[in-house]
């Protein structure tokens, strides 16, 4: 097995004849607690037209192995190594189903790794699934994860389109969507991930919007972590706490 998994060691052609060994068991490898480290090994060393046979067995797949705990790494190393031509079907079954993997305890993974290393178009297809949905997701243990990567990694047009859908939505019920998520267990870190990285223009407009909120929010315990962040911001640029209380405990 030790050999197995370091392909590096050996020669290119000893290489390609022993990946034709996995003809015909790729799948049962991929879900295997030790075959999908040979699998991922061999993506990694070598040559990616000998791991075509790799990719076709793939096709189909891709959600099913995405929310595997194994498959999941294959995926992602099939992404990193292989070409665009091979890439491609990879990366066109996986947008049919982002909303349902950024849900997924593993299948997030997959789609944070395209957010990170993808090419701009896939990274852009993945913020177009999560428009329009961005409270909702923010609030779910697995997703939300996603969510930050694409206010990170996003362009900077797309990261203002999701910073202004929370600050311009209610969550349904009358309240600000920006209020529940800050006081959420997981949305409210999407909140602390916008201040960070929004443009100047937009943090002031974001930071407005909180304003009315802070009284509520030294109420809640997650909403704590964002006065905190804020105090943070603040003093990092040298600037003024608009939210630090007077001496007589008012606004």
């Amino acid at each position: 097995m030790r050999v197995i998994r370091r392909p590096e060691s050996i020669t290119a052609d000893l290489q390609v004849e022993m990946v034709k060994e996995l003809d015909g068991h790729v799948l049962k490898c991929v879900k295997d607690q030790n075959g999908n480290h040979v699998v991922q090994k061999c993506i990694e060393c070598v040559d990616p037209v000998s791991m075509q046979f790799i990719v076709e067995a793939f096709r189909g797949q891709v959600y099913s192995l995405s929310t595997h705990p194994y498959g999941c790494r294959v995926i992602q190393r099939i992404l990193e190594h292989c070409t665009p031509e091979q890439t491609k079907p990879i990366l066109d079954e996986l947008h049919s189903q982002t909303e349902a993997l950024v849900q997924d305890q593993y299948g997030n993974y997959v789609i944070q790794h395209v957010l990170e290393h993808g090419r701009p178009e896939d990274k852009s297809k993945i913020v177009a699934e999560i428009r329009g949905k961005v409270l909702v997701l923010s609030q779910h243990k697995f997703a939300s994860n996603a969510v930050e990567k694409c206010i990170t990694h996003s362009c900077r047009p797309e990261r203002a389109i999701l910073i202004d859908e929370v600050c311009s939505y209610n969550d349904g019920s009358g309240h600000s969507a920006l209020f529940t998520m800050m006081k959420d267990q997981y949305a409210n870190y999407v909140v602390q991930k916008m201040i960070d990285v929004s443009e100047p223009n937009q943090r002031k407009v974001l930071i407005r919007k909180i304003q009315p909120y802070v009284i509520h929010l030294r109420k809640y315990p997650y909403g704590k972590h964002i006065l905190a962040k804020l105090e943070k911001f603040f003093m990092k640029n040298n600037e003024i706490n608009p939210f630090v209380s007077p001496p007589n405990g008012t606004l």
